[in-house]
């Protein structure tokens, strides 16, 4: 798979404390957005089903909760797991077709994943971690898409009367948002409300 030119989004992603993650705990993060389609990643510990063998999933998920069925997008991903000792890089191409998959319980989510071997990964001669950290980036070319809803951008300066709940103060500008929009598009925001409302 040949890819060439610049991509169209590039997430780059560091773990600290891996050996963390590697208890049963996942990490991702934040969505971003390119060709108005949102974009996320996550990374969790797992089991293959035909040999039980351990093995890190690297999953790229595309417009998560967007119930819409009538779109679809064709891109190549490039997934690299960064050496921190040589540019001896792991890196993974594909071409994928993102679109809702409405086979598990109807979920309204789409995304593709990446494994990587679990033996190769922790072995210190290969130097993927370091000092327990460890280190992503994915590469997407968008190719193709369709059915897509364009999106309308809103002024978060002023209040909106029966949506504004919470005000965000960035670099000295006040911006006027929802709890839940930002939970939306922000899972770190999402765990930090569900434990205030557990500790409540």
């Amino acid at each position: 798979l040949q890819m060439s030119g610049l991509p169209d989004l590039v997430i780059p992603f560091s773990i600290d404390e891996f050996s963390k993650l590697a208890d049963g705990n996942r990490a991702h993060t934040d969505v971003v957005y390119a060709k108005d389609l949102s974009w996320s990643l996550f990374v969790r510990v797992a089991e293959s089903n035909s040999t039980g063998d351990k093995m890190l999933d690297v999953y790229l998920e595309c417009n998560f909760g967007v119930d819409n069925s009538g779109w679809s997008c064709e891109a190549s991903v490039e997934t690299t797991l960064l050496n921190s000792n040589t540019a001896d890089n792991k890196v993974i191409e594909r071409k994928e077709t993102f679109c809702v998959d409405r086979s598990l319980l109807g979920a309204t989510f789409c995304g593709a994943y990446d494994t990587m071997g679990w033996d190769e990964l922790i072995d210190p001669e290969k130097g993927f971690i370091k000092y327990d950290r460890i280190s992503f980036e994915v590469r997407v070319f968008l190719l193709k898409t369709t059915g897509l809803r364009k999106m309308n951008l809103v002024e978060f300066t002023t209040p909106i009367d029966g949506y504004t709940s919470v005000i965000l103060v960035v670099e000295g500008t006040k911006l006027h948002v929802s709890k839940e929009f930002l939970s939306i598009h922000s899972r770190l925001l999402l765990d930090v409300q569900w434990r205030f409302c557990r500790e409540e």
